[in-house]
């Protein structure tokens, strides 16, 4: 109290402190006077290990199945966390400072720690769509281990960096490294982190619509999972491969994929996992048309991700409920849900789910009959799927597009589009393609283009 009341410290927050600028330099400046190089290198080494202890503990309350390596820092004491919550506003409140402790490990060869900083806030920036700081600190943990020849943690790093690179279409950097990290996995015979490499080639792959490759991709890392025993990374790859059989038609085997996902997330206690799989079902619950079923699972989804940190995840819920919305055609209530989706997915720059939303907007214009509205946002959505080659969005534009033209009275255009959305989807065995209707009634042409699969929303993924 004496500091406070003699201004040499400030309350920024509750029980939270910090020196006055004065008193901060003259602390400098004394110590640059009386500690020796060494000395006062050890007291910024304890700093440094006492924050990374932290962040470590931090991440094992809140991501406690997610497969992880040891950190290197000292043994020095740092309370862990008696709840989630705790974690979770710990990690939020120094999340810059962390951020910039990893760049200053970096900068002043502090080698070990700037990688352990780099792979411990990993989740934690994934889950709150901080992609542009996680790519900064992955580089620089992956330029460190590349000169220091450390295999393991290069193996570590391209995957993260894959991860970051790939939340914001940038498809091709996205699986070179995630290939690269897969190969050194390979050659240090560590089935763990390969088939967490290969889970995320194979995202990637879905991500632009090659199901097939990412079927098999998917397949193999959950061979792996099932033999070394990992029960998360099992119903992360079960979810995975759901998704490529829902979007592929095979609906009904997509559901005993996704209860298999659910029983090991419950067995396990691990409910983001959990969530995720609740929102995989309620979209293929929609697609087969049952849609009662689908609001309740998404309401348990929602009833967890409520509770965790990270507003993208609530913004891919909204998205979906507006899928069901539109589906029992309550426009007005779809086209808020919609919007409030698009604008989280828009300020974080989740370029997948921006180009989704827009294109689930402009159904449900097209459906209220606001076709040149509609157009702008298949139009929007067109470019976006183009820039991060995304053949599925790229589809579901362009029958969007075809359904405008239609109700503008544009039907040999109309005709023109809807053949060449067929034509994609064809392509790559999405069942996208509308079968033909006798329903000539304006916006009823298509046939309900298939809506992303929940699973872009989730928290993390093998990991």
């Amino acid at each position: 109290m004496e500091f406070l009341e003699n201004y040499l410290l400030e309350e920024i927050a509750p029980g939270r402190f910090q020196l006055h600028d004065l008193v901060r330099q003259y602390a400098m400046a004394l110590a640059n006077r009386d500690d020796s190089t060494v000395d006062r290198r050890r007291a910024v080494g304890r700093t440094l290990d006492f924050y990374l202890r932290k962040a470590d503990l931090a991440d094992r309350t809140i991501y406690p199945y997610h497969a992880r390596t040891d950190i290197t820092a000292a043994d020095v004491s740092a309370a862990g966390f008696d709840r989630e919550e705790a974690a979770k506003v710990w990690l939020t409140t120094e999340r810059e400072n962390l951020f910039h402790l990893v760049q200053y490990a970096a900068d002043h060869v502090w080698n070990t720690q700037a990688i352990d900083y780099a792979k411990v806030m990993a989740r934690f920036f994934d889950s709150g769509s901080q992609w542009e700081k996680a790519e900064v600190i992955q580089r620089r943990a992956l330029e460190i281990a590349l000169n220091l020849e450390l295999p393991q943690a290069v193996a570590q790093a391209r995957l993260d960096l894959s991860v970051a690179q790939w939340r914001t279409g940038q498809i091709r950097t996205a699986l070179a490294n995630a290939a690269e990290a897969r190969d050194i996995s390979h050659r240090l015979r560590d089935p763990m982190w390969e088939a967490l490499a290969l889970d995320q080639i194979g995202l990637v792959h879905w991500s632009v619509s090659d199901y097939r490759e990412a079927h098999a991709y998917f397949g193999v890392a959950l061979d792996i999972h099932r033999d070394v025993g990992d029960s998360h990374g099992k119903a992360e790859s079960l979810n995975h491969l759901g998704l490529c059989l829902a979007q592929t038609g095979r609906r009904h085997e997509a559901l005993g994929v996704f209860q298999d996902a659910l029983d090991i997330c419950r067995a396990i206690g691990d409910v983001r996992a959990e969530a995720t799989t609740w929102s995989n079902f309620a979209h293929t619950f929609l697609e087969l048309g049952y849609h009662h079923d689908a609001y309740d699972c998404l309401q348990k989804s929602w009833d967890t991700y409520r509770t965790l940190p990270g507003r993208r995840n609530k913004a891919i819920l909204m998205n979906n409920f507006g899928d069901v919305a539109r589906y029992r055609f309550q426009l007005n209530a779809a086209l808020r849900s919609y919007r409030e989706a698009l604008s989280e997915f828009s300020a974080s720059y989740d370029r997948f789910n921006e180009s989704n939303a827009l294109n689930n907007i402009g159904l449900t214009l097209s459906d209220m009959e606001k076709y040149n509205e509609a157009l702008i946002h298949h139009k929007m959505a067109m470019s976006i799927a183009e820039e991060i080659e995304s053949t599925g969005e790229k589809i579901r534009a362009q029958l969007g597009i075809a359904k405008t033209d239609f109700g503008m009275g544009r039907y040999s255009r109309a005709a023109e589009n809807l053949e060449d959305g067929r034509r994609l989807a064809r392509h790559i065995s999405d069942p996208c393609g509308p079968p033909p209707t006798g329903d000539n009634r304006p916006g009823r042409l298509l046939a309900r283009p298939l809506p992303r699969l929940a699973s872009m929303g989730r928290l993390r993924h093998g990991r």
